[in-house]
């Protein structure tokens, strides 16, 4: 069977991480699988050594019409609603159009941020999140965006099997869209790694500031992460006399350096700098420092309001690092498929927040027993058990 995997919109490093495993995992177990990955320059750039890890068992292919020399500056000067619709997006969706024809199968791995593309294999297509459909103190996405991300997901749903990682999401689209008479498939994704991380370069925690024990939040600094009700719990913590300065609380992801020193505060997070700081705002880290600052982290956290599921959660696991997470019905589709014990809390309840740091601050050895049984479940899902229910549903609708 012939495979083409499209993400031709840039997208976040998690979505890339799981994309490439899978790719590769189903081009490994059955040899005349042929998988080709077609990617946008900005994606392959950012994450070359997870593309590169891909090959040879996938050929991976940079879009022409993604390229800087046939962007030039209009990617960064036209908003995207208008770049959607722009000669340059109806190049690359011919492009697309072309080289997919001869494959048996088309799989969009983003498919929710991009205009419809009507391919003619039989079309799959993963839509992470309905983020887009909800207000978080603040719009995600411009109301043009908004309104055209809604009609163009109306004809995506109207030829595309819809592929989702979780019941939640499955939920969302029923909900905004009634009338779809496609079958919605959900397959849980394991651990975006699946390998025991290394922690032992410690310099990197050195070079990045982490002179302390950390709380991790891994998230992009988006409203529906919900970092300001995280830094008002913070504050409550680092004001109660048993947790006083012990901790830094340290976040990655895109953005997270807009303050790279921050006092956490009962309003929010006050800048700061290094000879006075409790938050450490790390930025978009390298595959390297991720690792290590993931190993190495006394406990992670999720106080988000929206996801899919969480990525980072699992990244602890594996490796035996406690991880808290807020009790919104993703999450806890993630804890009751896999059976995994973990503390959970309102994410609008800062008091809550707040409180379940502290149990689980006071009871980290019980926590590390959590994670240390969810990573034993972990390691019995692997991508190659992923890969085999994608293939079964390729294969179903595409014969």
């Amino acid at each position: 069977m012939k495979i083409a995997f499209v993400d031709h919109v840039s997208v976040s490093g998690g979505i890339i991480r799981y994309a490439t495993r899978l790719a590769k995992a189903i081009a490994q177990i059955e040899k005349d699988n042929e998988v080709t990955y077609f990617t946008h320059q900005k994606n392959y750039l950012g994450n070359k050594k997870v593309f590169d890890d891909c090959q040879p068992d996938v050929d991976v292919q940079v879009l022409e019409y993604t390229k800087s020399s046939r962007l030039s500056n209009k990617y960064f000067d036209i908003a995207i609603n208008k770049l959607l619709r722009s000669s340059w997006y109806e190049k690359l969706r011919q492009e697309i159009i072309k080289k997919t024809r001869e494959f048996d199968v088309v799989y969009f791995t983003c498919a929710h941020a991009s205009d419809y593309i009507n391919v003619y294999p039989a079309a799959f297509a993963t839509f992470h999140d309905m983020n887009w459909k909800y207000l978080f103190g603040s719009p995600l996405w411009s109301k043009p965006v908004v309104e055209n991300l809604h009609v163009q997901l109306e004809k995506w749903f109207s030829t595309t099997t819809v592929i989702v990682s979780s019941p939640f999401v499955k939920s969302e689209i029923l909900k905004f869209w009634p009338d779809i008479t496609n079958h919605i498939h959900v397959v849980f994704l394991p651990n975006p790694a699946l390998k025991i991380l290394d922690g032992s370069k410690t310099e990197i925690l050195e070079r990045l500031g982490l002179n302390k024990p950390y709380i991790l939040f891994p998230g992009h600094l988006m409203p529906h992460k919900n970092h300001n009700n995280l830094f008002y719990a913070f504050w409550k913590l680092m004001n109660d006399a048993d947790f006083k300065d012990k901790y830094i609380l340290a976040l990655s992801g895109w953005s997270t350096d807009h303050f790279e020193y921050g006092l956490a505060t009962s309003t929010g997070l006050q800048m700061a700098d290094k000879t006075n700081y409790n938050v450490r705002g790390l930025g978009y880290l390298s595959n390297e420092e991720v690792d290590v600052v993931i190993k190495n982290a006394a406990m992670g956290i999720s106080p988000s309001l929206h996801e899919a599921g969480s990525g980072p959660a699992l990244d602890a696991w594996i490796n035996e690092v406690p991880f808290i997470l807020s009790d919104i019905q993703p999450h806890l589709d993630q804890l009751n498929f896999f059976n995994i014990d973990c503390v959970t809390f309102n994410p609008m309840d800062t008091n809550d927040i707040y409180e379940k740091m502290k149990y689980s601050l006071y009871n980290l050895p019980l926590l590390k027993e959590y994670s240390q049984k969810a990573a034993s479940v972990l390691e019995n899902y692997t991508w190659e058990t992923v890969a085999r229910l994608y293939l079964d549903i390729f294969k179903s609708k595409s014969l």
